[in-house]
């Protein structure tokens, strides 16, 4: 995840969703209870609800271990095909 860099996104360490807490978390007041609120841009979020990531970090959780920076040997390596040709392994810019 070393990619994740702060300037990526507005706000790194704030819940997407959430409502009434630090970085718009609180596990009383979760996602879709009156009172919360949703962003208007996930893919500018690390973090979904403060317990998840966005998808933007899943894909890059993918991307890296398809790619082979977390993976011994590297998946590029052993299944040249399904790195080359699945999405998750393409680059995406928000």
């Amino acid at each position: 995840m070393g990619e994740i860099r702060t300037n990526d996104y507005n706000y790194p360490l704030i819940a997407c969703c959430g409502a009434r807490g630090p970085y718009n978390y609180n596990d009383s007041w979760t996602c879709r209870k009156p009172g919360t609120t949703c962003c208007d841009d996930p893919s500018m979020s690390t973090s979904w609800d403060g317990l998840h990531y966005t998808e933007v970090v899943h894909r890059l959780i993918v991307q890296n271990l398809l790619q082979g920076h977390y993976a011994t040997p590297p998946f590029k390596d052993i299944c040249p095909s399904l790195t080359i040709s699945s999405p998750a392994a393409q680059i995406y810019k928000y």
